[in-house]
């Protein structure tokens, strides 16, 4: 049954098309540090959606009854947006919550131009 978790295929097919076809390995450690790097580059990784995933039936949706599939969207929304996103820190992001992470993205795309303003001053 191959098409049994189409997911797991389109990975491995697209690891093969993208890495495995395009690359010379010197050895056993070269390939796993390669595939490594082609891991975390590539966006269709499942953990951290597998995670989302598991954190969102831990904190939502295993301890409620929904009343219908319009309930259960609203609702899960609303974690999404006033937990997950504001409240929960997440290790991937030094332990800050999403908007805190952006809001410094935000700050630091802000201060950099003048960072480098001064930096050219500097010679």
């Amino acid at each position: 049954k191959p098409m049994q978790n189409g997911y797991v295929e389109s990975l491995n097919g697209r690891m093969r098309d993208e890495l495995l076809n395009e690359s010379l390995f010197f050895g056993l450690d070269h390939a796993r540090s390669a595939i490594a790097e082609w891991r975390e580059d590539n966006p269709y990784d499942n953990a951290k959606a597998e995670r989302f995933m598991r954190t969102l039936k831990e904190e939502e949706a295993d301890a409620r009854a929904y009343r219908d599939i319009d309930d259960a969207r609203n609702r899960i929304g609303e974690f999404i947006d006033a937990v997950y996103n504001t409240q929960r820190l997440h290790s991937a992001i030094d332990y800050q919550s999403p908007d805190e992470y952006e809001a410094g993205l935000i700050r630091s795309r802000r201060e950099a131009p003048a960072a480098i303003s001064e930096t050219e001053n500097c010679y």
